[in-house]
């Protein structure tokens, strides 16, 4: 699991309200499967109250908890997944390539025929 889902999560509980996954997904872009495996994660060690789709800050942590978390995000980077990022400029056009958009995509309502006068 990215650090950096831990600490989105972890910012957005802080409040102590009980929230929603999908709450992780309009604020944080988390995918389900992202938002779920981390709430399961920090719930499976006490750091999240989490029931169905709803989560909290648990209300009293441990000692042990709080280390268990440090733990997990002690070692945070600041980069981003560089694979992906290498793979999304690979997979872009070059900037001086031409380029001829595919105009049947367009909604026709869109669409001026010059021909028609």
């Amino acid at each position: 699991m990215n650090n950096s889902l831990i600490s989105s999560v972890i910012s957005l509980v802080k409040d102590g309200q009980l929230h929603e996954l999908y709450e992780l997904n309009q604020t944080y872009r988390f995918s389900y499967s992202q938002a779920k495996d981390t709430v399961k994660s920090l719930s499976k060690i006490g750091v999240l109250y989490s029931e169905y789709e709803k989560f909290s800050l648990n209300k009293s942590l441990s000692k042990k908890q709080i280390s268990e978390l440090y733990a997990l995000i002690r070692y945070r980077t600041l980069r981003l997944e560089e694979d992906k990022i290498e793979q999304f400029e690979n997979d872009a056009i070059k900037v001086n390539c031409l380029y001829v958009p595919n105009i049947s995509r367009l909604d026709s309502a869109l669409l001026i025929d010059v021909n028609k006068k």
